[in-house]
């Protein structure tokens, strides 16, 4: 039920012709019924065999007589390696061989004409070995398309991020320049700014000191000008001591007879008429 099943399931069956890679003889046991020895010979020789075979063949076609056109290829050591186009691989053909079952070989020899394998049992194990070669192929072909696919999406991911990296980067880059050049332009906003107060302030230290030198000049005059009145208006009087010799006689005289002090009356008497005659000389001058 389940080779049914499974039949049904992988539609009309095949050619019965994908027998693996079997020397001409052995071939021709299995295909007896379909194709005529001498065709088998032909493609011994050719590589090539085109069969038509005849007879009924039952199954979907509801048991109807039809014919079939059947090519095979065979290799150098003319083991049919190539059926309808298909390609057979060495898993089919070893599968093939081992299904083959041993205990029919005696009936295989029996004669070109005689089917020693039944029309539907031939079918299905061609069908089965084409269906699970299709198979095998086809997930073979969908892992390598998914194993495409994802490759092509980590590297359009890959792109992507890269992509965006780049433009983070870019933008980071414009962003630090933009910065750089607005503190630049601080920098020269304050450095003009300092070299303008810089020139106020010395413009004011300028003035502060021309006005200082101005006052200092004023001042100067007017001082020397005060003091031309002062003395203009108190006139000085330039005096010498008199008889300054004899008074220094006389004091270091009272200090050596401090206590007889009559001792020194000749000096105090030559020292009075000094003075009186500096009075004298004071007064004739006008004095």
């Amino acid at each position: 039920m389940a080779r049914d099943r499974r039949r049904r399931e992988l539609g009309p069956a095949p050619s019965p012709c994908l027998l693996g890679s079997w020397p001409c003889s052995c071939w021709a046991r299995e295909v007896s019924r379909l194709l005529h020895p001498r065709e088998c010979a032909g493609a011994l020789k050719n590589s090539w065999v085109r069969a038509r075979t005849a007879g009924t063949e039952a199954g979907a076609m509801g048991g109807t007589a039809s014919t079939r056109r059947v090519t095979f290829e065979a290799d150098e050591n003319e083991n049919i390696t190539v059926v309808k186009g298909i390609r057979l691989s060495e898993n089919v053909i070893d599968r093939m061989k081992e299904s083959s079952p041993s205990g029919s070989k005696s009936q295989r020899y029996s004669g070109i004409y005689g089917a020693s394998v039944s029309d539907e049992e031939l079918k299905r194990r061609v069908a089965e070995e084409l269906a699970l070669e299709q198979a095998k192929k086809e997930s073979e072909s969908q892992k390598r398309l998914k194993q495409s696919r994802d490759l092509e999406r980590e590297r359009a991911a890959a792109n992507e991020q890269l992509t965006r990296a780049i433009l983070r980067e870019r933008i980071s880059s414009e962003e630090e320049r933009a910065k750089a050049k607005h503190l630049v332009k601080q920098l020269e906003e304050k450095d003009r700014m300092i070299k303008k107060q810089d020139a106020f302030y010395k413009e004011q230290l300028a003035r502060l000191e021309e006005r200082s030198s101005e006052f200092y000049k004023v001042t100067t005059e007017q001082y020397q000008k005060a003091a031309e009145e002062v003395e203009a208006k108190f006139k000085r009087y330039e005096y010498h001591p008199v008889c300054a010799d004899l008074q220094a006689q006389i004091l270091q005289c009272y200090r050596q007879n401090s206590h007889q002090t009559l001792s020194c009356s000749a000096l105090a008497n030559q020292y009075m008429h000094c003075v009186n005659h500096a009075k004298q000389s004071m007064l004739e001058k006008g004095g």
